[in-house]
């Protein structure tokens, strides 16, 4: 993995999420690390064994915004976090969600445009972000 990602951090530390969430009204920036799942959670059985509020690791772990920032700098990546970050901020956006599970190498972002959800919202799905598939070789930004 390029050492130069938001998932490099996480995956170096056994973690399983980044949240990065920014109050365009305010410019507060709040950051958030944590470990989730365990890396031998069967995903398949969703909906059938567990949801989405389950417990799904009994070793949880939660970085605060200073931990979480200080995990960056020691990777030497903080300049590339607030690369990112200034990103969001251009886009207006409420953050980004980033989801790694290392045994299978899956990297997913989740870029949230809007909080609004609802049946009267009806372009949720355009609002809240699309999916794109890209290749792992390809740069993050």
């Amino acid at each position: 993995m390029e050492k130069r990602s938001l998932f490099y951090p996480l995956d170096q530390e056994g973690l399983t999420t980044l949240r990065i969430q920014y109050d365009w009204k305010t410019g507060n920036v709040f950051l958030q690390a944590s470990k989730d799942w365990d890396e031998d959670f069967d995903w398949s059985r969703y909906n059938h064994d567990f949801y989405v509020e389950s417990i799904k690791t009994r070793t949880a772990r939660l970085l605060n915004d200073v931990e979480t920032r200080t995990m960056y700098e020691k990777y030497g990546i903080s300049d590339y976090l607030e690369e990112v970050i200034d990103l969001v901020r251009q886009g207006k956006h409420f953050g980004i969600d980033c989801f790694y599970n290392k045994r299978l190498d899956i990297r997913y972002l989740g870029n949230m445009h809007n909080r609004k959800r609802g049946i009267n919202n009806t372009r949720h799905g355009v609002m809240k972000g699309g999916i794109r598939r890209h290749e792992k070789d390809e740069n993050e930004l």
